[in-house]
């Protein structure tokens, strides 16, 4: 429920517009926006869906490659200036810390 002020009813009432058109092109303007938010989330979510199914192909081909294709690939990794970590994560899936305590 929207309640105006009596300033912003003659500020209303001057455009040319009652207030209670005023108050349904606002609550039409709001479902607007709320459709294209949801399409956009819609989108976004496809695309993400979109990518890990991608990601996980190409996962899984690195995976049936031979251990010498696989260091060249941790090679070209390093030397985009990847950390360990990150690059044992992208590679394996998995990061052991090393503790020397």
């Amino acid at each position: 429920m929207m309640c105006f002020t009596e300033q912003q009813k003659q500020e209303i009432v001057h455009t040319g517009m009652l207030v209670v058109e005023f108050k349904r092109s606002v609550v039409k303007a709001s479902e607007a926006v709320k459709e294209v938010f949801e399409f956009v989330k819609d989108v976004l979510l496809q695309l993400a869906d979109r990518t890990t199914k991608r990601l996980q192909v190409i996962h899984r081909g690195y995976q049936k490659l031979p251990l010498k294709e696989k260091y060249k690939a941790v090679r070209r990794l390093d030397k985009c200036g990847f950390t360990e970590k990150e690059i044992n994560l992208m590679v394996g899936g998995t990061y052991h810390c090393r503790n020397n305590c």
